[in-house]
């Protein structure tokens, strides 16, 4: 798992599982808890780089596709929900940074500089399944 990953998340892993391992070594339960908690700490930076590196992934391929070849295929990394890509022109001062899988929450890039990206469900099956399940 730790080979496809980059440097800087591997990196974090590895200090997580170090504080675990002296947080286990640990006598004084202050010690122990400080230690758990930079484990956590480690893992929520991991998991931030991770999402850095998947929207950065992401918004190159955008930049790589042409206007004629939208809209672009996009797979949720939560639960695999199959999704096509629009893009959308909107005024300068629009803020919209919540957009997510409607099926499991995943966060989605929300833009590509002042380009807005919709994100459309690639067919009407598999809306009607995941939201059966889900309810």
């Amino acid at each position: 798992m730790l080979k496809n990953l980059s440097k800087q998340i591997r990196d974090c892993y590895q200090q997580a599982e170090d504080c675990a391992r002296k947080a286990t070594a640990q006598t004084d339960p202050r010690l122990r808890q400080d230690y758990l908690n930079l484990e956590q700490r480690w893992l929520l930076l991991a998991r931030s780089c991770d999402f850095t590196q998947r929207l950065t992934d992401f918004s190159n391929e955008v930049k790589r596709w042409k206007a004629d070849e939208l809209p672009i295929p996009y797979t949720c990394p939560g639960c695999g929900a199959k999704y096509q890509v629009v893009t959308v022109d909107a005024p300068a001062d629009t803020q919209d940074d919540r957009v997510a899988c409607r099926w499991c929450g995943s966060r989605f890039p929300p833009s590509e500089g002042a380009t807005f990206l919709r994100y459309l469900p690639r067919s009407p099956e598999i809306r009607h399944k995941r939201g059966r399940e889900s309810g």
